[in-house]
C-alpha cells in the first residue's frame, strides 16, 4: 500500500478537492480505479492492482498554474509499501524527465532552461537542509522543474520544425455565427449574434482561419423526431465553401441533455434503441453533408459526467466506435474526430456515470 501526503509550500495538506484528484496509472499510463481511504490529516491509503504504478494529482502549483501533476519515480514507477511526499518525489521525477529531453539531443537548449533546471535542484537540496521549510522548497523546485520542461519542449519542437520542415495544418475557430449576417436568428434557440460594432468580422476569419467547426448538435440539427433542420448548417457550409475553408461538424453525437433533443430521452443501450437512433440521425446527416464536409466530430465528451444515458465503462467505447463506425458506412473517405475533455484518461479512475456512482 502506498500512503501519499499531498503537502502545500506552508506544510499544511492540499485543499480537499486536490487531494481526493490522486489515482494511479500503469506504467503506460492507463489508470487504475481509485482504491484508497483518506485519514483526517490528509494521507492517502491507496491499493493497486498492480504494480509499479505512477501518480498522478491535480494540484495548483503557485508560480505555474492548475494541472495534472506525475510523479513516476524517474521512470521506475511504485512498489510495495512505501510513504510519499507526492510534491517531493513529483519534482525530482520532473527533474529527471526534463534531464531525459535534453541528454536526448536534437536541440540546444536556453540558458533559462537551464538555471530553471538547476534552481529546482538547489530547492531540493535547500529542503534536505531545512527540514522545517521542506514543502516551500519542494513546491518552489516543483514550480521551476514544470518550467524548465515547458521550455525544453518547446526548443525540441522547433529544431525539429526547423529540421524536417513546416507542413499543412489546419487551424480554425467555431464559425457558428459566420458570415456574420442576418442568417444568426434562424439558429434554433440561439440569440442572434451580428457583431455590428466589428464588420470586418468575416474579413479577419478569413484572413486567419483555414478550418471551421459548425455547430451540428442534435438537439438544432433534429429537434422533432423524423425531421431534420439543414438550412442554417447549410447556408453555413455554402458561405465557408465559397471562403476556400475545410469545415468540421461538431458533433454528430454528445450525450448531454445542452445538445439532445426531447425525443431522445427514452433512448437506451440494453434494447438497441440509442444505437438504432444514433445510426439513422448520423446516416442522415453524413449523407446530407457528404462531399461538402470532410471532418466529424463522431461523439463529443463520451465521458462519465455527460453520461445521460447511463453507460458502463465498457460501453462507453463500443459506442464511441459505433459512431465511427456509422460515419464511414456512408463516406469512407470522411475524417471522424473523437472528442475528448478528459486528455488523460482520469475519468476512467472513478467509477461513476451522469448521475453519479454506478
Amino acid at each position: 500500500m502506498l500512503d501519499i501526503r499531498i503537502l502545500k509550500a506552508d506544510g499544511k495538506t492540499a485543499p480537499r478537492k486536490e487531494v481526493v484528484s490522486l489515482y494511479a496509472s500503469d506504467m503506460d499510463y492507463v489508470p487504475f480505479l481509485r482504491n484508497r481511504t483518506i485519514d483526517g490529516d490528509g494521507t492517502i491509503h491507496l491499493k493497486n492492482p498492480q504494480e509499479p504504478v505512477i501518480l498522478h494529482a491535480k494540484l495548483l502549483i503557485p508560480g505555474f498554474g492548475f494541472l495534472w501533476v506525475t510523479s513516476d519515480n524517474c521512470g521506475q514507477g511504485y512498489i510495495g509499501d512505501q510513504k510519499i511526499d507526492f510534491i517531493y518525489d513529483a519534482a525530482v521525477s520532473r527533474i529527471c524527465d526534463v534531464k531525459k529531453v535534453i541528454e536526448g539531443g536534437g536541440f540546444k537548449p536556453a540558458l533559462k532552461c537551464l538555471s530553471l533546471l538547476k534552481d529546482a535542484e538547489t530547492m531540493l537540496a535547500l529542503g534536505e537542509a531545512n527540514p522545517a521549510k521542506a514543502p516551500a522548497y519542494h513546491m518552489t523546485s516543483l514550480a521551476a522543474g514544470l518550467w524548465a520542461g515547458e521550455m525544453a519542449a518547446v526548443a525540441r519542437a522547433e529544431a525539429r520544425i526547423e529540421k524536417q520542415g513546416h507542413r499543412f495544418m489546419l487551424f480554425g475557430a467555431g464559425g457558428f455565427s459566420y458570415p456574420y449576417d442576418d442568417w444568426g436568428s434562424h439558429r434554433r434557440g440561439r440569440k442572434q449574434i451580428l457583431y455590428p460594432g466589428m464588420p470586418d468580422m468575416k474579413k479577419n476569419y478569413d484572413s486567419i482561419f483555414n478550418y471551421a467547426t459548425l455547430p451540428f448538435y442534435l438537439a438544432e440539427r433534429e429537434p422533432v423526431y423524423g425531421k431534420p433542420e439543414f438550412a442554417y448548417l447549410d447556408h453555413l457550409q455554402d458561405a465557408f465553401s465559397e471562403a476556400g475553408i475545410i469545415t468540421k461538424g461538431h458533433p454528430l453525437w454528445w450525450a448531454h441533455p445542452a445538445g439532445m433533443p426531447e425525443w431522445t430521452k427514452g433512448l437506451r443501450y440494453e434494447d438497441g434503441s440509442l444505437q438504432r437512433e444514433i445510426k439513422r440521425t448520423i446516416t442522415s446527416t453524413v449523407e446530407h453533408f457528404r462531399g461538402r464536409t470532410q471532418y466529424y466530430d463522431a461523439i463529443n465528451e463520451n465521458h462519465d459526467w455527460c453520461n445521460t444515458y447511463n453507460l458502463t465503462q465498457e460501453q462507453q467505447p463500443i459506442i464511441t466506435k459505433y459512431c465511427v463506425d456509422c460515419i464511414h458506412d456512408v463516406d469512407p473517405d470522411a475524417k471522424a474526430v473523437i472528442n475528448t475533455c478528459f486528455m488523460f484518461g482520469e475519468n476512467a479512475a472513478e467509477d461513476c456515470t451522469y448521475a453519479g456512482p454506478t
